[in-house]
């Protein structure tokens, strides 16, 4: 008997053993598991937490672009080149109640395929192009800084695909870039010293952006004189707009860069599954010391996509210069191009664009192919 009863106490103190290793076992791995999940939320707040926070507030936004382009006719070659795309921005929004709000902005240009923004040779690897503060409400949009061009903005290149490409209309006879011996009052780049303001009304859309360096001039650091002024109207629909755009900007001294105005009229059609259609003619003139050069130019676009993520593009443009005691010079503009969106930040592309003008040694082709990923932290 008493045997019997040892044998069963020894059971029982075998089966209290396992069962206290068994929970400690299960303690030790319950915690383990706690503390690395706890070790994997820490992380992961750690990462994610910053940029919710900055999303409230401000974001950070870039594009990254390279092109390869196989150049024809009157300029042989191969290039790599990010072609002025490559861009870094960082912007806030503060909101102070009432339905006003407080916006910033500062963007700068950063070359994708060598890291050098200055093609002067300075090897500087962030360029200046939009910097603003301003204030935004039921009363539309004030903006200060260094801006967007109204004229630059209002059809140009919002109408074409492919700006910032070596398949761009801009400066190839498809609309107009570099005006003169100027950047064209932003046209070309952006507004130093300005305010600008923009508001829409119903089915009216206007922008103002006006240089108030008043006491500058063509020579100073400012690169624009007094009385700058560009300007547009924009009325619109769903499937239709049409604008009208200008730039008045008279230098102090004309012998430097010149006066410099244009009037630019346009407009938009969507067809729905037909495509879409833009089209632009500008009338700009420059005078410098006394020569006065006449600038017509006429651009159109056709877009069509043939599935949901490739569409293509035809684009055709006509640019006549007339100058004081020349010859008219006439240049034309062709691209054929086809894009494909792999998603709503990344694509690539490939196309033809075509050059051609009446002046020796200034034909130029080109076969491109080029890749741009962007970015944002909204």
């Amino acid at each position: 008997m008493i045997n019997d009863l040892k044998k069963l106490l020894t059971c029982l103190i075998l089966i209290i053993q396992v069962k206290v290793v068994k929970i400690k076992i299960n303690y030790q791995w319950e915690s383990c598991f706690m503390q690395k999940t706890i070790l994997s939320l820490a992380i992961a707040a750690s990462i994610v937490t910053p940029g919710l926070v900055f999303a409230g507030d401000a974001y950070v936004y870039g594009h990254g672009q390279v092109e390869i382009g196989s150049y024809g006719a009157d300029g042989d070659g191969t290039t790599v080149a990010d072609n002025a795309r490559g861009r870094i921005g960082f912007a806030a929004n503060d909101d102070l109640g009432n339905g006003l709000e407080g916006i910033l902005k500062f963007e700068f240009k950063i070359d994708t395929a060598d890291g050098d923004s200055d093609k002067k040779g300075g090897n500087i690897s962030l360029q200046k192009r939009e910097n603003m503060v301003g204030l935004k409400g039921s009363f539309g949009q004030v903006e200060l800084g260094r801006l967007k061009s109204a004229y630059k903005y209002t059809g140009g290149v919002k109408y074409d695909p492919y700006v910032a490409t070596l398949l761009e209309a801009r400066g190839n006879a498809g609309m107009t870039g570099k005006v003169g011996a100027g950047n064209a009052f932003g046209h070309n780049a952006f507004i130093n010293d300005s305010i600008a303001y923009q508001n829409k009304f119903g089915i009216a859309t206007i922008r103002i952006t006006y240089d108030l360096d008043d006491g500058g001039s063509a020579s100073s650091t400012n690169a624009q004189g007094a009385n700058a002024l560009s300007a547009s109207l924009k009325l619109g629909g769903k499937k239709w707009e049409a604008f009208i755009a200008l730039v008045d900007d008279d230098e102090d001294s004309a012998s430097a860069k010149g006066n410099y105005s244009s009037t630019k009229l346009g407009g938009q059609f969507k067809m729905g599954k037909a495509g879409k259609f833009n089209a632009q003619y500008e009338m700009s003139e420059t005078d410098v010391s006394g020569a006065t050069t006449d600038i017509d130019t006429l651009y159109l676009d056709y877009q069509f996509k043939l599935s949901k993520k490739n569409t293509i593009d035809v684009a055709y443009g006509i640019e006549t210069t007339s100058t004081t005691g020349s010859a008219d010079v006439e240049r034309d503009f062709m691209r054929l191009a086809l894009g494909h969106k792999f998603s709503k930040k990344t694509k690539v592309w490939a196309g033809l664009r075509n050059t051609n003008s009446d002046v020796n040694g200034e034909d130029e082709q080109v076969i491109v192919v080029g890749l741009q990923r962007r970015f944002d932290t909204k």
